[in-house]
């Protein structure tokens, strides 16, 4: 049987009396940190398209603002297609706050937050993509206990999101 470190076991508790199915959400939450940064340049690069001052100076000096004009010239079968994308483009900014909203709960985790935080932003979340050797350099950290707690971190991130940050979202969404 596998050593586990006394966070672990509280964090399998803790997991236990919330339903949650911490294997299960681990799976999740590496595959979602393993695509985030592509995601998150995809995301972000489609958002920023859409910015809202240009609109806004072109609705000042032409009457009406560019993207109800734009609107205007697309067919129905465009415009439901445009609805979709945008939605999508929505729901996928959403998603990408909601994770960034549970990273920021990790950090704040007493003891080793901090740490499973830096951990999290150097090896999923930062857009430079620093490699395995320079994440042990800049923590000061072995190898053995690199792997031990980004392990930890990413198991305490997905009880972050699945058990807290989601429910809070869909809570609010609905009563809203």
């Amino acid at each position: 049987m596998a050593y586990k470190s006394k966070f672990m076991v509280w964090l399998e508790g803790q997991s236990e009396l919330m339903c949650i199915d911490i294997e299960n959400s681990y799976t999740k939450i590496k595959i979602i940190l393993e695509q985030y940064k592509a995601f998150s340049w995809t995301n972000n690069t489609g958002v920023n398209l859409l910015n809202i001052d240009d609109y806004d100076i072109y609705e000042q000096v032409y009457g009406e603002d560019r993207f109800s004009f734009l609107i205007g010239y697309l067919s129905n079968d465009d415009m439901r297609s445009f609805r979709v994308r945008l939605k999508t483009a929505v729901q996928t900014k959403e998603f990408s706050e909601l994770i960034q909203a549970a990273v920021r709960k990790v950090k704040e985790y007493p003891k080793m937050g901090e740490e499973y935080y830096k951990i999290l932003d150097m090896k999923y979340l930062n857009y430079f993509d620093y490699n395995e050797d320079d994440i042990l350099e800049q923590l000061e950290i072995e190898r053995s206990t690199y792997y031990r707690k980004k392990k930890e971190a990413m198991y305490l991130l997905g009880y972050v999101l699945f058990g807290f940050t989601i429910p809070t979202y869909i809570i609010k969404t609905n009563s809203a």
